[in-house]
């Protein structure tokens, strides 16, 4: 949560106007790498038709005051959240990801320890299939799931 202090010196309309001159700074004293401007609006297309009526989401990823990412999202106000929480995470893998090409390897090998019985080993198998939501973005190594059970060494 945020504290009495930030809340007098960040206010909503700073948010709302994007106004990165003053989100940055406090982004630094709260020791955020990265932070995220975003402005939620319902729209109608009578009004607005380059879009659907319906929620629109605007947002913007910042790393200090360099702007890194945007997107503009239409539609259901609850999916919007999680498309934008999917789109960072796209963001950021493609920011970070080590491709197998970069390794030379055709095999990527994930350890998973404290399994216990076969529903970790489907919730450990279910997080690690839904990587594949943009397969193209994938190095091939991640194509396949392949559990090895027993114990690690």
């Amino acid at each position: 949560s945020l504290s009495d202090d930030l809340t007098s010196r960040v206010f909503v309309s700073d948010v709302w106007a994007r106004f990165d001159h003053v989100l940055a700074p406090e982004s630094q004293r709260l020791d955020a790498e990265h932070y995220v401007m975003a402005r939620l609006r319902y729209v109608d297309a009578l009004l607005e038709p380059e879009y659907k009526t319906g929620w629109l989401l605007e947002y913007q990823l910042f790393h200090e005051r360099k702007f890194l990412h945007q997107g503009v999202l239409n539609g259901e106000q609850f999916t919007l959240i999680r498309e934008l929480l999917n789109g960072l995470g796209d963001y950021y893998a493609k920011q970070y990801a080590i491709s197998n090409a970069e390794v030379q390897q055709q095999e990527v090998t994930i350890h998973v320890n404290g399994i216990n019985n076969v529903v970790d080993l489907k919730m450990v198998e279910k997080q690690l299939m839904s990587l594949h939501g943009k397969r193209q973005q994938l190095p091939s190594a991640f194509n396949t799931f392949k559990a090895v059970i027993g114990e690690c060494r």
